[in-house]
């Protein structure tokens, strides 16, 4: 969507790009919480150029937490992911628009399964150096688990059904191949 700002002329544009469709719904976005647009004669929306920073701040704010949130479903299992849009729903409807992004990144907080770190006991004298288990994960030192060759039953157990959320048996297929399994 692009903006004409009023003090200037300048264009500029503001996305939010939906993650399930790929589409940009900035203007909806803006246009459904903001009273009294005006547009110039290109259909742009004229803004101070503060108003634009607001906007374009929050929503590269929001955009980040949407796509957060879209990826919780291919870490969470169906009855979880439910319970997740529940309380999104719930707690984004009691806060105002500034604060949803925060909010929605709260309650991905709270449903991110655990981080993972693979400890291998080989690295034990080099100052306990962990491995990723998969690179498309955030990886912290601080609240992470490791796991050595002790822990290959349960991963099996893991993979032969018997419990865990879809990211926990996607951990145990990485750890499994990692320790040689």
């Amino acid at each position: 969507m692009k903006i004409t700002i009023k003090e200037t002329n300048d264009i500029q544009e503001i996305t939010i790009i939906d993650p399930k469709t790929g589409l940009d719904y900035a203007r909806d976005f803006i246009g459904n919480n903001e009273i009294d647009l005006e547009f110039d004669d290109e259909g742009n929306i004229i803004m101070t150029e503060e108003a634009c920073d607001y906007w374009f701040n929050l929503c590269s704010h929001y955009e980040k937490a949407d796509h957060r949130c879209y990826r919780m479903k291919d870490d969470l299992n169906n009855s979880e992911y439910t319970s997740f849009l529940d309380d999104l729903t719930y707690e984004i409807s009691q806060v105002d628009l500034e604060t949803t992004p925060d909010v929605m990144n709260q309650i991905c907080d709270k449903y991110e399964p655990e981080k993972v770190m693979i400890y291998n006991e080989n690295c034990a004298s080099a100052g306990n150096v962990h491995h990723q288990a998969t690179s498309d994960c955030n990886w912290e030192h601080g609240d992470s688990s490791c796991y050595s060759e002790k822990d290959i039953p349960r991963m099996k157990e893991l993979l032969e059904g018997y419990g865990g959320s879809q990211y926990n048996r996607k951990v145990a297929r990485t750890l499994l191949e990692y320790f040689g399994h």
